[in-house]
């Protein structure tokens, strides 16, 4: 009520023009809010191995939308290949550069016979 008394003496045009700065510098942060909000489906989506610039934008445009979108979409191969090799569950064929299961006896892509095989082969 106090910001309505004290604008009552003022001419239509600066009420205006002081509606008008409000405006836009609420225009100004919520632009700065959905910014920074923009940055949460990038770091999911930039952990899958994808651009980080384009979910961010992305989720800068639609953020409803990029949010699930960056849950649900899966790692790329090259992720894939790279968290495989720090767990262990991957191995590189010498022979073709493939990667395979850590298990595998014999290569996918070109037939190469493992040494030493699996623990069941040593015990049989």
């Amino acid at each position: 009520m106090e910001i309505l008394k004290d604008l009552m003496g003022y001419g239509p045009d600066v009420v205006r023009e002081l509606a008008a700065g409000l405006l836009g510098t609420l225009s100004f942060l919520l632009f700065i809010a959905l910014g920074l909000l923009a940055i949460i489906p990038a770091l999911i989506a930039s952990s899958k191995g994808h651009s980080f610039f384009s979910w961010w934008c992305f989720g800068l445009a639609m953020f409803i939308v990029a949010l699930p979108a960056a849950f649900l979409i899966r790692p790329t191969k090259k992720q894939e290949e790279v968290s495989g090799r720090r767990s262990g569950t991957l191995k590189k064929c010498p022979r073709c550069v493939e990667f395979v299961k850590s298990e595998a006896i014999v290569c996918r892509f070109c037939g190469h016979e493992f040494a030493g095989g699996t623990e069941f082969e040593k015990e049989l």
